[in-house]
């Protein structure tokens, strides 16, 4: 799987640990972010890696060139990972380019 790491205030030393851990190369990463390809378990590696912000697992890339995109993206992504129940539990972080996204209703 394809985790994404928020690099801290260190970023050149965050990814230094974060390879150290993994032992591995990242796929991509800027002075924000990085992505690696692991098997590890995202909760365990947050508790073990001191400059990491948040890690999270990268489910697929969007290209958003509207705020309506960005909201048709969002529903049938959630729409598609329904639990059990028929509710959905998500969060939406946006690093990096700042945008005019102005929030809205969707659904």
């Amino acid at each position: 799987m394809q985790l994404l790491f928020i690099l801290g205030n260190h970023p050149d030393l965050s990814l230094a640990e974060i390879k150290a851990v993994l032992q591995n190369e990242p796929l991509f990463h800027t002075q924000e972010f990085a992505v690696f390809e692991t098997e590890e378990n995202p909760e365990a590696l947050q508790n073990q890696l001191g400059g990491t912000i948040k890690i999270a697992t990268l489910l697929g890339e969007v290209t958003i060139t509207s705020d309506s995109d960005m909201a048709e993206d969002l529903l049938a992504h959630c729409q598609e990972h329904m639990n059990r129940e028929g509710k959905i539990i998500f969060g939406v972080s946006m690093h990096g380019q700042q945008t005019s996204l102005k929030p809205m209703r969707v659904g």
